[in-house]
């Protein structure tokens, strides 16, 4: 059985990128440093980019609900503002 029918997220697209050289060097280059192949370095990177937002994003829902707990009561607030 095929790869595409067994797990279909695997299934690899053509994509076409229009990278200026400067950039296609650069991704040139590092794919050579680290031993793959553009395609590789490509899926590597959005990998990575998207672990990482992830995280970003449930590290702003944390912080965001936190802020949201941190109540105190209207009377220790007018209490503490003198009021």
């Amino acid at each position: 059985m095929a790869i595409s029918r067994q797990r279909p997220e695997k299934r690899k697209i053509g994509v076409h990128v229009s990278l200026d050289l400067e950039v296609l060097g650069k991704l040139d280059d590092a794919a050579v440093r680290m031993g793959l192949s553009r395609s590789e370095l490509l899926r590597l990177m959005v990998e990575e980019w998207s672990e990482g937002e992830a995280e970003r994003l449930w590290v702003e829902r944390r912080a965001s609900k936190a802020l949201a707990e941190e109540r105190i009561p209207w009377a220790q607030a007018k209490s503490e503002m003198g009021l």
